[in-house]
């Protein structure tokens, strides 16, 4: 392998001994020790050695890896909570239909042998669930913006 060469002048010709990863520097990626004193000096702890960058990557393989499978942990949880929400709102509907239906159907006491069911849920409409369970979800709603902003600034970047 042939060694990678400095072009600045007054050190063009020593040996490159890794990259500058300052998003801000001006001056070329690649450096020399000359480059390592006078050009990026102001941020001499963003220049990593070529030995380095690889211990660098490995460990930054590894947060990636960690992160992934915590947000595939959220994913499932989430998916889980939702679908059991699904299934009881589904089953809620799926009786007050029925109910509704008795009713229409003059069925009196079918419905009052359920009538338990219309006394929870109203019940429940009496103490606000309705607005805690709307706050819930905004709250949970913040969350996955949350969660969907840090998904898309790592997209991004």
């Amino acid at each position: 392998m042939e060694t990678f060469k400095c072009k600045q002048l007054n050190h063009e010709n020593k040996e490159i001994i890794g990259f500058c990863f300052n998003q801000n520097c001006q001056n070329t990626t690649e450096y020399c020790y000359e480059c390592l004193q006078t050009n990026h000096s102001e941020h001499f702890n963003d220049c990593i050695q070529f030995t380095k960058i690889i211990q660098f990557i490995n460990e930054f393989m590894q947060v990636q890896n960690q992160s992934r499978k915590q947000l595939q942990e959220m994913s499932k949880r989430l998916q889980n909570y939702l679908e059991q929400s699904f299934k009881k709102m589904d089953q809620d509907i799926k009786t007050l239909k029925q109910l509704t239906q008795k009713l229409q159907n003059k069925d009196y006491l079918t419905f009052k042998s359920q009538i338990n069911i219309i006394k929870r849920i109203y019940q429940k409409g009496k103490e606000n669930e309705q607005c805690i369970l709307f706050d819930q979800l905004v709250q949970n709603n913040r969350y996955s913006n949350q969660i969907l902003s840090l998904i898309q600034s790592y997209l991004i970047s």
